[in-house]
């Protein structure tokens, strides 16, 4: 149902899409605080492994689980895909890139390059 306009009448969030920089926005956000929540887990491991060679070998012992890669990974895309929207953001914030076109086009560039960028880090750290 619309208004005279064209407008929606009421909000239907299924049918909203965002424009790719929203989503760009979003996904900072999300990734933002999702190593803000993995910070005392690093902290933790960190700390553990300050206690001298028995809780280095459990700090490596820990962070040496399989089922853990997925997680590896997913923070590794997620502080690449933060640093390159934040620089992004940063651009922005002093005039460059601001206009709807080159705005646009750098949102586009961020999630493919960040996912090349976490697959060479990855790659790099497990060969």
């Amino acid at each position: 149902m619309r208004a005279p306009d064209g407008r929606p009448i009421y909000l239907d969030l299924r049918h909203i899409r965002l424009p790719v920089t929203g989503v760009i926005s979003i996904m900072h956000r999300i990734f933002g605080v999702l190593l803000s929540f993995s910070i005392p887990g690093f902290v933790y491991v960190f700390g553990l492994s300050l206690q001298g060679e028995a809780g280095f070998a459990r700090a490596a012992e820990l962070l040496g689980q399989g089922w853990l890669i997925p997680l590896y990974l997913l923070l590794l895309w997620g502080f690449v895909h933060h640093l390159l929207a934040g620089i992004r953001y940063l651009l922005m914030d002093i005039e460059i890139g601001v206009a709807k076109a080159p705005a646009t086009q750098s949102a586009r560039i961020i999630v493919p390059l960040a996912a090349v960028l976490s697959l060479l880090i990855a790659l790099g750290v497990w060969s």
